[in-house]
């Protein structure tokens, strides 16, 4: 003999087989999440991924004349006491060597500090995290991507207006002049029409474009027909010589 199932069971039931029914005559709807970019992403991270950290206050303070870490913190609403716990770490230089014009960005939570983000430039960060009531600093090394490229020109008018106009950097015309600076006369030797050309790095991080890098190779034909050819030269482990 079959039992029957008591009433409150086939009222859930029901409900639900009518609730999925609902659903499924309802159109599909298409969502479009908002990614962070990737030049963001790891700060992202870092400045707001848990709720402890979404109730910290960020205090970024400019470094003026005179200033200093001890300074900074006391704008940030921090004791004294913080600043000489800081000096005492190994690694404190990192923070205590600062110049005008840089930038700390400062968390705190309470009035108690929980993380110093300083970037030094573009390539090199330092930061100070609190764990227990300690302080560690360690070094950020922002991964840079290197691409080789070559640039063509003629002398039209100056050098360094025709390098310009071949899309070369100030650094890279400069450095191109000091490499040929003791085989041509840049003032009496060069004249309109006269070719130059190189192949040199260029810098990015996160695919935004930072700076050239070194000169691997170039040529200058002077208006007598000369070639001047140059070539960087490295050693086996890389480095460069010269």
């Amino acid at each position: 003999m079959k039992k029957k199932l008591p009433i409150f069971v086939l009222f859930i039931l029901i409900t639900s087989i009518i609730a999925a029914n609902s659903l499924a005559s309802l159109p599909a709807e298409r969502q479009t999440l908002v990614l962070p970019s990737l030049t963001t992403f790891k700060e992202t991270q870092k400045t707001a991924t848990s709720p402890v950290e979404n109730d910290w206050t960020l205090h970024e303070i400019k470094i003026k004349k005179n200033d200093s870490l001890s300074i900074a913190l006391y704008q940030a609403n921090l004791s004294n006491s913080v600043a000489f716990k800081i000096q005492k770490l190994e690694n404190s230089h990192l923070l205590t060597t600062l110049q005008v014009g840089d930038v700390l960005y400062i968390w705190t939570e309470q009035n108690k500090l929980k993380r110093i983000l300083y970037k030094k430039n573009r390539t090199t960060h330092h930061e100070l995290t609190e764990k227990n009531g300690e302080f560690s600093i360690q070094t950020i090394e922002i991964p840079v991507q290197t691409r080789i490229v070559t640039a063509y020109g003629k002398i039209k008018h100056s050098f360094y207006l025709s390098g310009q106009q071949a899309g070369l950097s100030a650094k890279t015309i400069m450095n191109l002049a000091d490499i040929f600076a003791w085989q041509i006369d840049f003032i009496r030797q060069l004249r309109p029409g006269d070719p130059f050309k190189l192949l040199y790095d260029r810098k990015y991080i996160n695919g935004n474009y930072i700076g050239d890098g070194r000169i691997l190779a170039a040529q200058i034909t002077t208006s007598n027909g000369e070639t001047h050819d140059a070539f960087l030269l490295t050693d086996s482990n890389g480095n460069d010589v010269g």
